[in-house]
């Protein structure tokens, strides 16, 4: 009897060894080759100017006054500069979308585009910012002149849409209090950002601004890709050879 149990234990061990083998071995190779192709992907659009990459701190620990509509908000001319709105989808003409917005400098940035002196200097009929897909973004803490702040590590696409902002309302979030804008936004006409080092600025509220950009032609050169990139990966022995065998099918 002793003999069969242990016989029954070592046949359900294999067969749970091969469970787990693939289910977690082979998946994690997956989704490790997978992060490398999208991390090489990356990589090559910086190179070739598809892609953006933006690095800077802001402060965030403003006070509820500061936040209040219309409080401090950036001016800048709407005719040299369009204020950046990252979003993980792009976002697409005649399209609606729905903004929850709490953080202080979006409210600023809404602030700033729905300002008289901003919207008088615009042809646009209703106030307008541009949004950007984001495919990476890191943030950490930080301090700015002494108060709390982030550190923002950003990676964003050249091309973006105009973003006009359709219905706006004002609103408090329901534990703290605190301001919170709902906004909807239809896309409008792509733009193009110049991939110069000095087509991004910062406000001092901690959002972008482009200011160098092109609604109109959207047919710049773009660098070629044909140049090498290389990845480095990171991986424990029992992943190695899966990693590698996913890769070189792509």
């Amino acid at each position: 009897m002793n003999v069969l149990e242990t016989s029954l234990s070592i046949v359900f061990s294999f067969f749970a060894s091969c469970f787990l083998f693939n289910t977690v071995i082979v998946e994690r190779d997956e989704i490790l080759a997978d992060s490398t192709i999208r991390a090489w992907n990356v990589l090559r659009s910086l190179k070739n100017g598809t892609f953006i990459r933006k690095r800077w701190e802001f402060r965030v620990n403003t006070s509820k006054n500061e936040n209040e509509k219309g409080a401090g908000a950036s001016s800048f001319d709407a005719t040299t500069e369009l204020p950046l709105f990252t979003l993980k989808r792009p976002l697409i003409k005649g399209k609606r979308r729905n903004l929850n917005l709490f953080e202080p400098r979006w409210l600023k940035m809404i602030d700033s585009v729905t300002n008289e002196d901003y919207t008088s200097s615009s042809s646009a009929s209703s106030p307008q910012f541009g949004c950007v897909r984001c495919t990476n973004k890191f943030y950490s803490a930080a301090s700015v002149d002494g108060l709390e702040g982030r550190y923002a590590d950003i990676i964003f696409e050249r091309k973006g849409a105009l973003a006009s902002i359709v219905e706006l309302k004002e609103g408090k979030r329901p534990t703290s209090g605190d301001r919170k804008i709902g906004v909807t936004i239809e896309g409008g006409d792509e733009f193009t950002i110049d991939d110069e080092s000095t087509s991004i600025s910062v406000t001092k509220d901690g959002y972008m601004i482009a200011n160098k950009w092109d609604s109109n032609d959207l047919s710049k050169p773009i660098q070629s890709d044909d140049e090498w990139v290389k990845v480095v990966v990171v991986v424990g022995l029992l992943h190695g050879n899966g990693v590698v065998e996913l890769l070189s099918k792509d």
